[in-house]
């Protein structure tokens, strides 16, 4: 089969302001797979690479500033945007192409392959967002911070707090 398998001496490979992006991906991978998943700059075969490219232009969407471009097979994968919003969006799908418990806190003993895909991305609309209403519900900041983790996987990109009403301040 066309998989991209990530073995234990994986890399993640990125240079400049792709660099957080590319750590946050291996931060969020490391405790599942138990890999290193260091972050570098050089390219090794089968790396996982995320590439800042400001030639690229997505053929689809309507908002370019988050457009990707997701590439895995059997020589590795790639991400490639013009902005660290579009590498972002990009990681989210990806770790969505892993096993179902590739974002688990604790290691799991599995293959960790994704199927070997091609994908043309961007949000069709430029606004996607979640409320939190704290005016009604006390909310404690781990709550908030699980809220956003949350928010950020599935790619929405603001958050509205409502803070005030009749009942009080809830901050």
């Amino acid at each position: 089969q066309n998989r991209h398998h990530c073995p234990e001496t994986s890399h993640v490979v990125a240079v400049g302001e792709a660099t957080p992006v590319a750590e946050l991906f291996a931060q969020g991978a490391r405790a599942a797979t138990g890999y290193d998943l260091p972050v570098v700059s050089t390219v090794t075969p089968g790396a996982i690479r995320f590439v800042l490219d400001p030639a690229f232009v997505s053929p689809v969407g309507t908002n370019p500033d988050e457009a990707y471009h997701l590439v895995t097979g059997e020589s590795g994968v790639t991400v490639t945007a013009t902005t660290a919003a579009g590498l972002w969006n990009g990681a989210q799908t990806l770790r969505q192409l892993f096993p179902p418990l590739f974002n688990a806190e604790r290691q799991v003993l599995t293959r960790w392959e994704a199927p070997a895909v091609e994908i043309d991305d961007a949000p069709r609309l430029e606004y996607r967002a979640i409320m939190a209403d704290t005016a009604r519900s006390f909310i404690e900041v781990d709550e908030l911070k699980d809220i956003i983790d949350a928010m950020s996987s599935v790619k929405l990109n603001h958050l509205h707090l409502h803070l005030a009403d009749d009942q009080g301040w809830r901050i």
